[in-house]
């Protein structure tokens, strides 16, 4: 678990994608350019990249806790981003389930989900 937050908050999509089942479904909230849903491993790193064409400096993620049990892991983390002369600052509260020790669906919830969807507008 701390290791799937560690390969997160560097950015380490190889590593990071070690932790996802091959059918994980990402539902990336809001209304904005990347939200909706993600199927498969193959398609996280299409998550950073879209966000990547909106962002001067990549979305940065720093957690602050965890929970877990055989099937859920709550991560809470403080993220940033920037675009343009706009900072993101939030927090979020990710919930994944997990099979077979992989992560196979997540639902990051936003707290600020209206500065979410301004800076990915």
């Amino acid at each position: 678990m701390r290791n799937m937050a560690e390969a997160l908050e560097k950015g380490d999509l190889k590593r990071f994608s070690e932790f996802q089942a091959d059918d994980v479904t990402y539902h990336m909230p809001g209304k904005n350019q990347i939200s909706g849903d993600y199927h498969g491993v193959e398609a996280i790193p299409g998550i950073w990249k879209r966000q990547g064409q909106f962002l001067v400096s990549m979305y940065r993620v720093k957690t602050y806790d965890m929970a877990a049990t055989h099937q859920h892991i709550v991560m809470l983390a403080e993220v940033t981003a920037q675009r343009e002369d706009v900072t993101y600052h939030d927090w979020t509260a990710n919930v994944y389930r997990v099979a077979a020790g992989k992560i196979v669906e997540a639902w990051p919830f936003i707290f600020d989900l209206y500065a979410f969807d301004t800076i990915y507008a």
